[in-house]
């Protein structure tokens, strides 16, 4: 019994610990490669869905974002090395609920039936 837990149960522990990180690499990677080429940058529109605390920070803030129709958290959708990453923060005390559009260019990633984005920059 204890080789079965050894030989099956394990690897798929640690599969299962590694996935995400594995995952979130090889989107990024990928993002930053397809924004090489200005044809993969796409311009779309992103608009304040919900800002709320960090359940446990009371001085920290999140994000949700509208972009082109889907929702996202800002912390999800950076990448360092983009120019938006340096910019993040000073947008993110600007952002209005009240403006409906916020022109920016982004990244999209499509791997099988996952579909990730990533803001690239801020349209001036």
């Amino acid at each position: 019994m204890k080789d079965y837990m050894i030989c099956i149960i394990y690897p798929i522990l640690i599969i299962v610990i590694i996935h995400p990180f594995f995952i979130d690499y090889f989107f990024e990677k990928k993002a930053r490669e397809l924004s090489l080429d200005d044809k993969e940058i796409l311009v779309g529109c992103l608009s304040l869905e919900n800002k709320y605390h960090h359940r446990r920070s009371s001085d920290s803030w999140k994000y949700d974002v509208n972009i082109d129709g889907k929702i996202y958290n800002t912390l999800d959708i950076r990448i360092s090395g983009f120019p938006y990453y340096s910019k993040q923060f000073s947008f993110e005390e600007k952002i209005d609920q009240n403006v409906s559009c916020y022109r920016v260019k982004y990244v999209k990633v499509g791997y099988l039936f996952f579909e990730r984005i990533y803001i690239y920059d801020l349209v001036d």
